[in-house]
């Protein structure tokens, strides 16, 4: 079955499905969930899978918020129900991963170094292949930032030239506790920047095939 031919499948399963809801059909409701959940489920598990905790949260709200906008004024174009899913899904995901940011950034200053580094990674935050580009190119943009030269610096220096922390401190006359906190900070703010490029860029998945 070549791809046309699925779409248009897609698009006449979704428009019945968003006639049926708003005409009450509580079973129409469950087809839904049915039909949408599981794909929801792998798109999440890809793209949050350092908070693999928070998809069954994330399914479920969007869920609950398309169902209720079904109930309500509907949407504009009932066969791309996927993509107004996949909308909701995306903006519920950037929230979840903001409050881990949040939850991490929330720290004192003179405690951040006794923080154990995985729990601030930001490659945490983007899966697969296209990660390394991405961390490059932020890297590229925070040391743009005001302030934010020596965070580069030390990033790179760590994570690109992979130096000790013994080089790194020699190299920038820092005393190892200002590293820890220097490397903190840098990565708190790479992981801002990671989510804001991840809600904007992707990755991407249909929810329509």
């Amino acid at each position: 079955m070549d791809t046309t031919q699925d779409d248009l499948e897609e698009a006449v399963v979704a428009a019945d499905l968003v006639g049926r809801i708003r005409g009450g059909d509580p079973a129409a409701e469950h087809d839904l969930v049915r039909r949408y959940g599981e794909r929801l489920r792998y798109v999440l598990q890809r793209q949050m899978a350092a908070y693999p905790q928070d998809v069954d949260d994330v399914i479920q709200e969007t869920l609950t918020i398309t169902i209720e906008r079904l109930r309500g004024e509907g949407i504009q174009d009932a066969a791309r129900l996927g993509g107004f899913i996949y909308g909701i899904a995306k903006n519920m995901r950037s929230t979840k991963l903001r409050e881990h940011v949040r939850h991490d950034g929330d720290v004192d200053p003179d405690v951040i170094g006794e923080l154990p580094d995985d729990q601030i990674a930001p490659d945490r935050i983007v899966a697969g292949g296209e990660t390394v580009q991405l961390v490059r190119r932020l890297l590229a943009e925070l040391g743009n930032a005001r302030g934010r030269e020596r965070d580069r610096e030390v990033l790179i220096r760590l994570y690109i030239r992979q130096q000790s922390r013994e080089e790194i401190c020699n190299a920038l006359g820092i005393a190892p506790e200002h590293l820890r906190r220097v490397t903190h900070r840098a990565k708190r703010r790479l992981k801002l920047l990671l989510l804001d490029a991840v809600a904007a860029d992707g990755p991407e998945a249909s929810l329509e095939s």
